[in-house]
């Protein structure tokens, strides 16, 4: 019981990683809301854990994030943990790739986590403390081809939580990022192979 009254937000949480967290975050007594475009499968995990409280929405969509975060203050009047796991990834040879693909992959993977961490920093100064766990990769260090968009946005990551975390010290914050390998998780299957 680690996270014994913690409110804690994940994004992604309705599958793989995120899902993971999530369900270990409850086990250790944390309260989790949990964010995800998939209504079907966040919905089916708050069926299953019980302190967790299911939020569809893209975290593209800063109007609905922000809501969120709004809701969550309201209820339980302060927010002690963030994971920034939501992600996204396109697997297609850089000159063959869009522009559309790249904006889509830095909104998801990298603008998202500067919103959230934006809506909830403040609500974190106010009570002296927080944590801050931002998902990267291990394609942030040693890249393969065909995830040139990918890969960047998760170097940006790491470059972010650096600095986020020597601006918010002060205040009793912890910025962290994990740089996890490949994981069996739908996103590891690629052009119908399971990595």
């Amino acid at each position: 019981m680690r996270l014994a009254n913690k409110i804690a937000i994940v994004t992604g949480a309705g599958q793989g990683i995120g899902a993971a967290i999530s369900s270990r975050f409850v086990a250790e007594g944390a309260h989790v809301i949990g964010i995800d475009r998939n209504d079907k499968s966040i919905a089916a995990l708050a069926e299953s854990l019980h302190n967790f409280t299911a939020f569809t929405a893209d975290v593209q969509d800063h109007y609905a994030i922000e809501q969120c975060i709004n809701q969550t203050i309201a209820q339980h009047g302060k927010i002690d943990v963030l994971v920034n796991n939501a992600g996204f990834q396109y697997t297609v040879n850089f000159v063959e790739s869009t522009l559309e693909q790249w904006q889509e992959t830095q909104r998801v993977n990298l603008e998202s986590i500067y919103m959230l961490c934006k809506l909830v920093t403040p609500h974190m100064i106010d009570t002296g403390s927080g944590r801050i766990v931002n998902i990267s990769s291990t394609q942030s260090i040693a890249a393969e081809p065909a995830v040139t968009a990918y890969a960047t946005s998760k170097g940006g990551i790491n470059a972010f939580t650096r600095s986020l975390a020597v601006e918010l010290a002060e205040y009793g914050i912890l910025v962290n990022a994990i740089a996890p390998g490949c994981i069996h998780t739908p996103m590891s299957i690629i052009n119908g192979v399971d990595e």
